[in-house]
This record gives structure tokens, sequence and C-alpha cells, in this order.
């Protein structure tokens, strides 16, 4: 039997429009003269600090019923009921909007990923990851990452997935970091750069950074610690990453390659590819993709073996070139 509680079915999102549209547990109310729209604080507080400081002020008027409390807010302004209500609603206009966008333009995702991320819209954000993976440079380069609060741009660079050296990963925050600090009005010094950055810096995978940018651009200055630095130069002697003993995360980004291969189609000829590994790597798959205006049948053989030319597997499928097979 289906539940008859609407707090059993709705996602948080809908229970608490919900909420709004059925006058549940309103502790605000926005009196605009002919009307009056009660609301809830803790939305108004969670997404706006301009609310936060009117509703915390002593000013705002509170009026009761003997019971509970609720703070009043007057409008005096000439609106009308219906703008309120739609301003107030905004959040699901948004998300209809965001969902709906394209992400064909890859610095798009970029704002896409900011504005998925104020909404809590996840699937949106998840989408915009996939874009900004595979056009990384683009999307950290752009005007839009620039822009973003430090959230967004921690849960950016955490991603495992990004198809960019660390160096320039690293160069695109801390032009981050300049941005921040104009915003900010505070001083360009590597010692305010660590400090917009907090949990951020953890995230740059500093053992992944090549010797050469390390020596060059990093070492001089004083984002990181002399501890820091002295446990990356230690491990730059070894010329081991696996001696890292530092705070920073040192297992590499999953950054793909693509080989192409048999542009053009021709019967009866062979082709191969045989590739190398000389770091742990994990093998997902092999992506084959034909023809999409002919139907042609083709044989593909995988032979894969370990370090001491052991054999670990050899497979062999077939397919037709305007099907694509994984």
């Amino acid at each position: 039997m289906d539940s008859v509680y609407w707090q059993d079915y709705l996602s948080l999102k809908n229970a608490l429009l919900h909420m709004f549209d059925n006058k549940i547990s309103c502790d605000v109310i926005f009196d605009i003269g002919s009307d009056q729209i009660p609301c809830h604080s803790f939305v108004l507080i969670a997404r706006s600090h301009v609310f936060e400081a009117n509703l915390d002020s002593p000013l705002v008027k509170l009026s009761s019923d003997g019971v509970n409390s609720t703070k009043q807010i007057e409008l005096h302004e000439v609106v009308d009921t219906d703008s309120v209500k739609e301003f107030l609603s905004l959040s699901e206009k948004c998300q209809s909007f965001i969902t709906a966008a394209s992400l064909d333009d890859p610095t798009n995702a970029v704002e896409l990923y900011h504005q998925a991320f104020l909404l809590d819209i996840t699937d949106v954000m998840e989408d915009s990851m996939k874009v900004i993976n595979q056009s990384t440079k683009r999307c950290l380069e752009s005007e839009a990452f620039l822009t973003l609060p430090p959230q967004c741009v921690r849960g950016l660079i955490a991603d495992n997935h990004h198809q960019l050296d660390e160096d320039n990963i690293y160069r695109y925050v801390v032009q981050w970091c300049e941005r921040r600090c104009e915003r900010e009005d505070i001083e360009n010094t590597d010692e305010n750069y660590r400090k917009v950055l907090g949990d951020i810096l953890y995230e740059i995978r500093f053992p992944n950074i090549s010797y050469k940018f390390f020596k060059s651009s990093i070492e001089r200055r004083n984002i990181l610690t002399e501890r820091e630095k002295k446990d990356l130069i230690n491990m730059y002697r070894n010329e081991n990453r696996c001696t890292y003993r530092g705070i920073f995360k040192s297992k590499p980004r999953n950054v793909s390659e693509r080989l192409m291969r048999m542009t053009d189609y021709e019967d009866n000829v062979n082709h191969s590819i045989a590739f190398t590994s000389s770091e742990k790597v994990l093998l997902h798959g092999i992506v084959t993709y034909g023809l999409s205006h002919e139907k042609r049948k083709f044989k593909i053989n995988v032979k894969l073996t370990d370090g001491n030319g052991k054999e670990i597997t050899n497979d062999e499928f077939c397919g037709y070139t305007n099907d694509w097979t994984e």
C-alpha cells in the first residue's frame, strides 16, 4: 500500500516546495500590503546572505499567535503577489533551465556546474563534469572558472578524470587565486593565496608535477610550506613517486589516451596496435567505431601480457563497421 504521507515519497526539494505551497511551518511573512506570503527563514538564509543579514536584524518585526513567533518583512515598493511568489520559487525554474541547457560548448559546462551546485542538482553537476573532463584546458582557462566560489573549485579540481597534466592544473588554480584576491580586495601574495585556497590546495596532486615546473614555478614561491617543498624535493631526488610521504595526493589522474587507426576501410587488410606501459594502469576496455554508411564485417584479437611476457588474456570477437563495440 502506498504511503499517504507526503514526507515518504517526495524528494527533499519537492518536500520544501510542498511546505511552501501549503504554508506548513512557515516562520517568515512577506507583507506586501494587499497580501501576505508565508515562507521559511532557513531556506532564505541558506540561499542568500542578504536575507541572512535582514532576518537576523533587530529591525525585523516580530508577531506571535501566542504559540509561535513569526518574522515579518514589509515590502514598501509597489510589487504584486505573483511577482514575489515567482521570486521565491525561482530555484525550481532555474533547475528546469539548467537541465535543458546545452553542454555542447565546454566553457558553458563550468557555469552550469556552478549553478547546479547552488541548486543541488546532482545529475547536472555530473553531466557538466563529464564535459569538463574531456575539455579540461578550455574549461579551466575560461572566465567562468575564474569566478567560481571555493567550494566549486575544490569539487572540480578533486575530480579524478581531468585530461590535463598537473602542471597546468596548478597554473590555472593560481590564476583563480589571483582573481579571488582581487574580488576580496586583499593583496596578491603567496600567503594570501594559500588562505583563499584552503582545502583546494590538497586536491592539487603536487607529486605528479614535473620537476622542471616545480623548480621554476613552485619552489621559489611561498604557497607551500618549507616542509611541504622539502618532502617533494626528496621525492624528486629518489626519482620515484612511490617514495613520497607528504600530505598531498600522489595518485595520478585517470588520463585516457586515444589512438586512431584504419581511418579508411580496406578489404582483407590487417592492422595492429601494440603498446607497453611503464606505470601500473587500469585497462577499462577497447572501443571501436566503424563506418556509418556501410556495413562490413571485421574481426579483432586482443592479447594482453604482463611485464614478464606471460599471457594474461587472448580474446577474439567480431563486429560490423556500422556498429560500435566495447
